[in-house]
């Protein structure tokens, strides 16, 4: 149950998330789609001035190297955003083709951070941190109960048969005296049985198996 709860929370967490990048991606390739209008007209300013010999050819060429970084940026940044509006569409289990647009406008914000409140409260509300505990309690659990091997077992037996014998010959040429064809007959008894060599030799691998398993949980939690 904790973890179907920790893999809804994880979810929403995640949907919420690539929101968020989806978001990011489409302003980063508005801001490459400005930066390329801007070296274009640098190109022609600086072009124009060439024409009128004020500047030297190697600043053209500047210019035209910058106008085709910023193409190949734009390039870059459109492809990332078709990627993030599939993996946004996967996520809400939606087709990839759907053209999903985060439509949120950033707010700065003062966040003041209480790290021993939020540790409190992740210990106390979070479906993965709860099943670590119960998965190391239950550890736990199994390494004492791997001990109790070593005790000696009490068994109990009780017993009622009532058989028909009538007519019954062992050996042909013989036969058995008459006797009352209904024969009831009641058992009983208790033991105690020692599990000398699986409890001594057998045992001390699984409980250190067992242990290790606890251990191993607690490192988990």
């Amino acid at each position: 149950k904790l973890t179907h709860e920790f893999t809804r929370s994880d979810l929403v967490l995640g949907t919420k998330q690539q929101y968020y990048v989806l978001l990011a991606a489409q302003d980063l390739a508005s801001v490459n789609d400005s930066a390329l209008v801007l070296s274009q007209r640098e190109l022609k300013r600086t072009e124009s001035l060439f024409e009128l010999g004020m500047v030297a050819k190697s600043d053209v060429l500047k210019a035209q190297v910058r106008v085709s970084n910023s193409k190949l940026d734009v390039i870059r940044s459109h492809g990332n955003l078709v990627d993030e509006r599939s993996k946004m569409a996967r996520v809400l289990g939606q087709s990839p083709t759907d053209d999903l647009r985060a439509s949120d406008q950033l707010t700065e914000a003062p966040v003041v951070i209480d790290s021993i409140a939020i540790f409190q409260e992740a210990l106390a509300n979070r479906p993965d941190l709860q099943a670590a505990l119960k998965a190391w309690e239950a550890a736990k659990l199994e390494a004492s109960a791997t001990k109790a091997g070593f005790l000696p077992t009490v068994f109990g037996q009780v017993g009622y048969s009532n058989q028909n014998s009538s007519g019954f010959q062992p050996f042909s040429g013989f036969s058995l005296p008459p006797e009352d064809p209904r024969r009831p007959s009641r058992t009983a008894g208790i033991g105690i049985s020692f599990p000398l060599f699986e409890g001594i030799w057998g045992r001390n691998g699984q409980i250190q198996t067992a242990q290790a398993r606890a251990e191993q949980g607690r490192y988990a939690y």
